[in-house]
C-alpha cells in the first residue's frame, strides 16, 4: 500500500535523523478511515467488526508490529504504538497529538504521498492539513522517487 510505504519511509527517517530512542518516547500512530456512510455496513448487529474492518485493523496492527521491530530490543521501551479507525484521521491525528503534548514535548513527522496541486485541491492533503492545524512542530517526509 501507498500509504503504508510513506510510513514507513518517515518512520524510518525520524529514527535516522531526530529520534534520540534511549531518551525520546516514540509514538507510532497508525488512523486508518471509517467512511462515514459505510460505518454501517462494517458492523454486525452484535456490534463486532465486519470482514472489510477487521481485515484493515489487522493490516493496521501489522505495519505497527514492523515500525516497532525497527528499534534495538534495548530501545522498545519507549514505544507506543497505537491503531485507530476514524471518519476523519486528520482530525484523530490532531486529537491524539493534543493529548500527548499535555504531557511531552512532541514533534510530528508524517510522510507525503506527493501529491500534485490538482489533486491536493480535490482530495485535500493530509500533511498539509496537519501543518496547519497541529499545535506541535510538523516534519513532512516525502521519499525521493
Amino acid at each position: 500500500m501507498p500509504n503504508q510505504e510513506q510510513a514507513e519511509y518517515a518512520f524510518q527517517w525520524a529514527l535516522e535523523n531526530i529520534v534520540d530512542a534511549r531518551n525520546d518516547q516514540v509514538l507510532i500512530l497508525h488512523v486508518r478511515s471509517r467512511l462515514p456512510g459505510l460505518a454501517g455496513l462494517a458492523l454486525s448487529r452484535r456490534g463486532s467488526e465486519g470482514p472489510a474492518a477487521t481485515a484493515a485493523a489487522d493490516a493496521s496492527h501489522k505495519l505497527l508490529a514492523r515500525l516497532a521491530a525497527a528499534l534495538e530490543p534495548a530501545e522498545r521501551v519507549n514505544v507506543v504504538a497505537e491503531s485507530l479507525a476514524a471518519s476523519d484521521p486528520r482530525d484523530a491525528i490532531i486529537h491524539r497529538l493534543q493529548r500527548a503534548s499535555e504531557t511531552v514535548s512532541t514533534v510530528l513527522v508524517v510522510g507525503s504521498r506527493g501529491l500534485g496541486s490538482v489533486a491536493r485541491s480535490l482530495m485535500g492533503s493530509t500533511s498539509d492539513y496537519l501543518v496547519r492545524n497541529s499545535s506541535v512542530p510538523v516534519i513532512v517526509v516525502r521519499q525521493q522517487e
